[in-house]
């Protein structure tokens, strides 16, 4: 084909967005001038987008697939030396919110336009609206359809969701994308929150002052949401907890630096009981658990359990097990403990036990230091009928021992009990040796 003849077929092809006839015609015509064949593809792609540029938000998406192909075809045959036709394509991307295709447009032409300021804002603002399961009214359908037992009663519930929603256009709007990804005939969606949150922030500028100021704006509503309903975050679906964290953590990958929004993301998967994955933040972005908020852990029951508090001094700082503060804490727990004993199962005695002797592993110095937690653990043992556990611990730390006071209550308890003799003689012969102490060693 002669150049005339490829250059009358090549705007038929373009006014049909046909990518493959525009691809093949442009290759006939780099047979005989590259140079012709490069500047024409640079000339039609100008005014491809100068076209398409105020309806690209409005069109259907079968029209847009058909023209994301032809500007990729013209893109790639077009003079890379220059971005402005490049950085033009991102701006059309950037209005049809394909921030996907934008990234891959910016990692092969070349392309050097940001999103920035208000237009990040924008983007992140409809990306949470749309996407984040954290937000009003997608947490509410969160909460609410799972308690539903049958489409009969999705159906309701959806219903009134839409009544309370219908005098807020944004939300009402909102509810509509939610019900197709939630409601009785929801499908998987193809893409998550952070996959377009990946998109976004690899597109921005965080080096704009107020695109940072956007971005960690974005980053610090979405953490307090998630932070201030536990209940919720505890019940969230796996895959979407996942989708946030990896979200959030991506906003440091991209260069925000802040130790308050760290911290708030190691306590979001601490709160969720994602133990090593706030661990890993931790490590990450060098944040621990504050006192207050170890010991807040450390006094609620269904911490105190040797792999909890194992984890939890993991994510305290070095020297938090030896801070006063902390010692105290598990002191008056365990005092406590002494109380309720008599109600407590042999099972409870023993995870109890080994939630003390953990902490006591982790407290620096020597077994002498510690003995103010392991004499009053044995003599625990010793008051749930576990000697054989008391023994146990005993060994474990050398040095600890059943103090007088303990052992007297137990030998009188021991003595007044309704057991053979036998078995009386036995008992008090573990309890005395279970008093005796010697210099205790380094644990």
């Amino acid at each position: 084909m002669d150049p005339e003849e490829a250059l009358s077929a090549l705007k038929e092809a373009v006014e049909a967005k046909d990518a493959a006839r525009v691809q093949s015609l442009l290759a006939s015509l780099k047979l005989s001038s590259p140079e012709q064949a490069a500047q024409k593809a640079g000339d039609i792609l100008k005014t491809v987008l100068q076209d398409n540029l105020p309806s690209i938000r409005s069109l259907h998406p079968e029209e847009y697939n058909k023209l994301k192909a032809l500007i990729d075809c013209l893109l790639a045959d077009c003079d890379h030396d220059d971005s402005t036709l490049a950085n033009s394509a991102l701006e059309l991307f950037f209005d049809r919110k394909d921030f996907d295709h934008a990234c891959h447009i910016k990692d092969t032409c070349k392309a050097t336009a940001n999103l920035e300021a208000d237009r990040l804002r924008i983007a992140l603002d409809e990306l949470v609206q749309e996407y984040a399961p954290y937000t009003e009214p997608a947490k509410t359908i969160e909460i609410l359809l799972p308690q539903c037992n049958s489409d009969a009663e999705r159906s309701i519930a959806l219903d009134e969701l839409i009544e309370k929603y219908a005098s807020d256009a944004e939300s009402s709007k909102v509810l509509d994308k939610l019900i197709e990804k939630y409601g009785p005939d929801a499908e998987p969606g193809e893409h998550s929150l952070y996959d377009h949150g990946k998109a976004i922030l690899k597109l921005a500028n965080l080096q704009d002052a107020q695109s940072l100021e956007f971005a960690k704006n974005t980053l610090a509503n979405g953490l307090e949401k998630c932070l201030q309903d536990a209940k919720w975050l505890l019940k969230l679906d796996e895959e979407k907890y996942e989708d946030i964290v990896n979200f959030f953590e991506e906003f440091f990958n991209h260069g925000i630096k802040d130790t308050k929004l760290a911290y708030s993301l190691m306590n979001l998967c601490f709160t969720r009981l994602n133990f090593d994955r706030a661990i890993d933040i931790s490590k990450k972005f060098r944040v621990h658990l504050t006192d207050k908020d170890l010991v807040k852990a450390l006094m609620k029951e269904s911490r105190q359990c040797s792999y909890d508090v194992d984890k939890l001094l993991k994510l305290a700082a070095p020297e938090a097990a030896g801070k006063q503060i902390i010692k105290d804490t598990i002191k008056d727990i365990l005092t406590k403990k002494h109380r309720e004993i008599r109600f407590m199962e042999p099972y409870e005695i023993s995870n109890f036990k080994d939630f003390i002797a953990s902490y006591a592993w982790h407290l620096p110095g020597e077994v002498s230091d510690k003995l103010f937690l392991l004499n009053p653990l044995i003599a625990f043992c010793v008051r749930g009928n576990e000697i054989d556990m008391a023994k146990r611990l005993k060994m474990r730390f050398e040095g600890c021992y059943l103090e007088q006071q303990a052992y007297k209550e137990a030998e009188q308890n021991v003595t007044l009990s309704s057991l053979d003799e036998t078995k009386k003689s036995k008992i008090l012969d573990d309890l005395r040796d279970l008093t005796e102490h010697t210099k205790s060693k380094t644990d």
